[in-house]
Order: C-alpha cells, then sequence, then structure tokens
C-alpha cells in the first residue's frame, strides 16, 4: 500500500509540473526550437544494426557509422551499408566496425574486427592492412600512426 501510494504521488506532482509548465506558455525543449529537430537514424531508414560504435563525418558531409554489422555512410536521407563479402576482395575486411579515423588528406581509416583498411572512393572499395589497431594518431606533419598489439606503425 505505501508503495502504491508513493507511485500515484509521483504521478500526480508528473502531471502537475507537465500542466504548469505547458500553463506558463513555456518554450518548447531545445531539441523540439530547432528548424532542424532530432530525428532517429536507425533500422527502419536502413542502419545495418542500432548499435552503433562510432560516429564520424567526413569533408563532404556524410556521416560513416561502425556498427558489429558493417560500416554505413549516411547522406542525410539514405543509409550506403558497406559489409565483408568474401568473394570481393575491395570489400570490407571485416563486418565489425570498431573505430573510425579521418586523415588530413581525407582518407577514412577503419579499425574492424580482424585489421586495419582505408576507403578508396575512387573504386568504392577498401585497401586492407594486417593491423590489430588500438588507436590512429596524425601528428603534424601529416604522418599517421597506428598503434597495435605487435607495434607501432606509421
Amino acid at each position: 500500500m505505501k508503495e502504491l501510494r508513493r507511485v500515484l504521488w509521483f504521478a500526480g506532482a508528473l502531471l502537475l509540473a507537465v500542466g504548469a509548465h505547458e500553463a506558463r506558455g513555456q518554450e518548447s525543449p531545445w531539441w523540439a526550437q530547432s528548424d532542424r529537430p532530432l530525428s532517429w537514424v536507425d533500422r527502419s531508414v536502413g542502419l545495418s544494426h542500432n548499435s552503433v560504435f562510432e560516429v564520424l563525418q567526413d569533408h563532404l558531409g556524410y556521416l560513416w557509422m561502425g556498427t558489429i554489422d558493417g560500416l554505413n555512410r549516411y547522406d542525410g536521407s539514405v543509409v550506403h551499408v558497406f559489409r565483408n563479402d568474401p568473394s570481393d576482395s575491395l570489400s570490407l575486411s571485416n563486418n565489425t566496425v570498431r573505430k573510425l579515423f579521418l586523415d588530413r588528406r581525407n582518407q577514412l581509416w577503419i579499425r574492424t574486427g580482424v585489421g586495419l583498411d582505408r576507403y578508396v572512393p575512387e573504386i568504392g572499395g577498401f585497401k586492407h592492412y594486417p593491423v590489430s589497431v588500438q588507436e590512429f594518431y596524425e601528428d603534424s606533419e601529416g604522418t599517421l600512426w597506428v598503434t597495435a598489439l605487435e607495434a607501432l606503425y606509421r
């Protein structure tokens, strides 16, 4: 009985707070005020998986999203999914995409479950590097450094 009373009290207080907020004519929350309100990008619009590990925006405005089921490129309305295809040597090396990095030459580097890939837009595919990547870093001279379990690469 005590628990029910507490729940009813909380629900009543919440309804009063919402009603008072609307009665005073207060502004909508920040996310509803924009001329471009927030919207969902999920499987319903073509995202390969709803669990996204990493998001990056490139110089062309594309949003790149790494998931456990591929690399997703979103242009604001359409999602293009890149996945591993064992019969295609230019496909993503593995569907698990944990980390993304865009270097100063606008090259997209991808840490997959099996190594390092670089997206090559001219061919619409990937170049593969058999390195177990941990982290990316680009120094002031534009050299890309890659930390891996076995070594430091540049």
